[in-house]
């Protein structure tokens, strides 16, 4: 397992798809292609089949975050991404 990003928010866009803005971490090689765990309060609460970089605007503003996407459904609220305790940590 790699090491987890932070995620700081979540948007559930209505083509299905979903989108976690993460902090950056210098040990990130990138997404592409590879499964990942969401983890919530330190509980194993989903694997995510593919994640994949998402286009972030304004990227000069936001150079400590890397947005991360997904097709896979997911079961995670708001409320628990804006309570700090969720994290996403990438197969090898």
């Amino acid at each position: 397992m790699s090491v987890p990003l932070a995620v700081r928010e979540v948007f559930f866009l209505s083509s299905g798809i979903t989108v976690f803005a993460c902090e950056k971490s210098e040990a990130f090689s990138g997404p592409f292609g590879r499964g990942a765990t969401i983890y919530v309060d330190a509980k194993e609460r989903q694997k995510i089949g593919q994640m994949r970089e998402h286009n972030v605007i304004n990227r000069n503003k936001n150079n400590n975050i890397i947005a991360l996407e997904t097709d896979d459904l997911i079961c995670l609220t708001k409320e628990e991404v804006w309570s700090g305790g969720v994290f996403i940590a990438f197969e090898n």
